[in-house]
């Protein structure tokens, strides 16, 4: 349980762990032989399924920028958990789990530090994030194709093929998602569609937990039932923790600016927070405007005002899954590491690449949760 974990380091106050890698999933045992499930399955979204290197059975699907280096946002596991440990679970058990190493999608699922991690609620958004990604898998599967037409089951047949698929996404946007409707509506008919049992099976796990978790009060955390051979499942949990007291969880994914000045529901530092901090903190100011404007010098007609165009920059980037990587800022430093122009000089860059540290540690912990 995570009340174990706040034990054993002896947390006084897990608001001041940050969450900034979050694992979540489900197994359940497959309907049909899990070697087939995991090879037949080909994308989720319209991200391939690629094989794990070194593992048996195991895919992970992700988007990845134009050099193929995939982003940290969310990616996709599936694979086949009871062929890795066969002396403890079903042969035919499979994982579905989410992973991500951004904090601008685990705050979607109202995770910002450990101490969200003891709130039921916080449990139902992990649930119904499972069962919204699951419905994004295609899976190439079919016991038959009774019930078809000589045309439709021609069509099925194609359907079954991966070239297919990958020819299509070379056409219109849409054209995907129409004849993945068109596929599952043929397997309706056929009697056997493997999404819906899957997703049936994921769902009633899922349901069975979460009402485990009910009987349990509320002080007592983070909850699920005991350990079982056939339904173990392990939770990584990366905890970033700072010494310095954390008084707001509001932070620019972007720049690491408190929002405070903002409006309630701000995603990102906007004109506000820049003035703030230019009257404030003009060095630190200085630095995160080189950052923000050394790959756009030239500000657009839209943008009037230098505050503007760094605002629009902050929007941009936070916009992007695959943004550049992140700013790290220092709090000694002379006056002379920046000139006047904002350009870094040479041992101001060197400064920028190493993290203060001093004040800070990681720790990464294992927790055991029967899933």
């Amino acid at each position: 349980m995570i009340n174990d974990f706040i034990e054993m380091f002896v947390i006084d106050k897990p608001e001041q762990f940050r969450i900034i890698n979050l694992e979540f999933g489900v197994n359940v045992i497959s309907d049909i032989p899990v070697q087939d499930l995991i090879t037949r399955a080909e994308y989720h979204g319209k991200n391939r399924f690629l094989s794990d290197s070194g593992l048996k059975y195991s895919k992970k699907s992700y988007t990845a920028n134009k050099y193929g280096q995939a982003n940290n946002y969310k990616t996709i596991k599936f694979y086949a958990k009871g062929l890795q440990f066969p002396e403890y679970a079903d042969k035919n058990l499979f994982r579905f789990e989410v992973k991500s190493k951004k904090s601008q999608y685990i705050n979607t699922l109202g995770i910002s530090d450990l101490s969200d991690l003891l709130k039921y609620d916080v449990y139902s958004r992990l649930t119904a994030a499972i069962l919204s990604e699951f419905r994004e898998v295609l899976i190439l599967y079919s016991k038959s194709a009774n019930g078809l037409s000589r045309g439709q089951a021609n069509s099925l047949e194609k359907y079954l093929n991966t070239y297919t698929w990958f020819e299509v996404l070379q056409k219109h946007r849409n054209q995907f998602y129409r004849m993945k409707k068109r596929f599952l509506n043929l397997l309706d008919q056929t009697g056997y569609n493997i999404h819906k049992v899957t997703y049936k099976a994921i769902e009633g796990k899922l349901d069975y937990l979460n009402s485990q978790q009910k009987e349990i009060k509320y002080n007592r955390g983070a909850f699920l039932p005991p350990i079982s051979k056939t339904k173990r499942v392990q939770i990584y949990i990366y905890i970033y923790y700072q010494t310095a007291p954390l008084c707001l969880t509001r932070i620019c994914p972007v720049t690491g600016l408190n929002l405070n000045s903002e409006e309630a529901g701000s995603k990102y530092a906007k004109s506000k927070t820049l003035k703030e901090l230019q009257r404030k903190d003009p060095m630190l100011f200085n630095i995160i405007r080189y950052d923000l404007l050394k790959d756009c010098l030239k500000r657009p007609q839209d943008a009037p005002t230098e505050i503007d165009h760094l605002t629009k920059q902050i929007r941009n980037r936070h916009y992007k899954l695959n943004r550049p990587k992140n700013m790290f800022y220092w709090t000694h430093y002379k006056a002379n590491d920046i000139t006047n122009s904002c350009k870094l000089t040479k041992k101001a860059k060197m400064i920028e690449k190493k993290r203060i540290i001093s004040n800070r540690n990681i720790f990464q912990y294992s927790l055991d949760f029967c899933y």
